[in-house]
This record gives C-alpha cells, sequence and structure tokens, in this order.
C-alpha cells in the first residue's frame, strides 16, 4: 500500500520565491504551516492509500489515454487566494490561470480512471498551488492585506511536459514525494 496521488510538478522562479518568503514573514504571527517549496505541485487527482497493483493498473491507464498526446504548454500562476472564508481560512494558495490543456488533461485522467472504478471528482477543478494551511488566523486585516497585494500578481509562466504520480510518505518534518511514474505530453 502507498499513498498516491497524481500531479503536476511546478518548479518556483526566484522572484516568486521572494514574494513567498514575505507573505510567509508578513503572516509571521499566524498559525500556519507551510508547504516546503521543493514539493509545490497541482494536485490533478488524490488517491489515497492504493494498492501496488491497483498503481500499475492506474499508470496504464493513463498511458492508454489520450493524455500523451497532449503537447506540452504553458501554465500563468497567478494571485494569492484562500479556500474558505477570510474569517475561517484553511488554504493559502496560489491560483493558476484556466488552461484549455489543463482542463483537457483532467477531463481525460478521470475518464482513464473511471474505467478502473475510481471515483470521478464531484468538486469543480479548481486548480491552485497550495502554499500553507492555516490552523487559525488572529489578523484577518494583515491576512486580507496580503490577499489584496497579490491579487492581480502574475508570478511566473511555466512549461508543463509531464504527469506524475507521487507516492506521499508523511514524516514529523513534512510529506516526502517520489515519483513512481510519469507520462510524457507531445
Amino acid at each position: 500500500m502507498k499513498r498516491v496521488f497524481i500531479a503536476i510538478k511546478i518548479d518556483l522562479e526566484h522572484n516568486v520565491l521572494s514574494a513567498l518568503q514575505n507573505i510567509k514573514t508578513t503572516l509571521g504571527n499566524e498559525k500556519i504551516r507551510w508547504v516546503n517549496y521543493a514539493n509545490m505541485h497541482l494536485t490533478l487527482k488524490f488517491l489515497g492509500d492504493t494498492e501496488e497493483e491497483t498503481i500499475i493498473d492506474i499508470y496504464e491507464a493513463m498511458q492508454n489515454s489520450e493524455i500523451s498526446q497532449i503537447p506540452a504548454f504553458k501554465l500563468e500562476l497567478e494571485s494569492i487566494g484562500l479556500f474558505k472564508s477570510i474569517y475561517k481560512p484553511r488554504v493559502i494558495w496560489i491560483g493558476i490561470k484556466s488552461s484549455d490543456y489543463l482542463e483537457k488533461i483532467f477531463k481525460e485522467l478521470q475518464n482513464a480512471l473511471q474505467n478502473l472504478n475510481i471515483k470521478r471528482e464531484e468538486k469543480k477543478f479548481s486548480p491552485h498551488l497550495t502554499i500553507g494551511r492555516m490552523k487559525y488566523i488572529y489578523n484577518t486585516q494583515v491576512l486580507q492585506s496580503v490577499l489584496n497585494d497579490y491579487k492581480k500578481t502574475v508570478f511566473q509562466v511555466t512549461e508543463i511536459n509531464k504527469i506524475i504520480v507521487y507516492e506521499s510518505i508523511l514524516q514529523k518534518t513534512g510529506p516526502v514525494y517520489n515519483e513512481l511514474y510519469h507520462i510524457n505530453l507531445a
């Protein structure tokens, strides 16, 4: 059994890392568990604990789908946002600008996994990079200020050329992600 998810790896550029360091400093008094920037990814599907044989089936289903026919493309990382509300925030994230290729990958992945009796996502696909998980916010005004400061920021444009099946190993210092398989885009 392995804890598994399917994602796109995102390598952050220097200017994004600087902005994130500024955000961390500004929100330094809040209870936020920040994501290790080396682990930055765009989750397409979280599968959780999965049998080894099923992981191989998932990879083969992805190989047999039209995912590899989709050309490499660029994604735009833009703005900062929250899941839940300013008063009960749970996740702070960097947004991903809508992309036809990304939507097609998500759709093809859903179809490939459905053929393996893996349940389709019920929620609307909301592409983002989680940068922190919030336990509690003391000063919502400071948080609102950060959201306003980065509302229209385009952080980077990044080339996407593969989809990865990761194993997530939970440790006290944070998760470690190991690439199990990947599918190259055309």
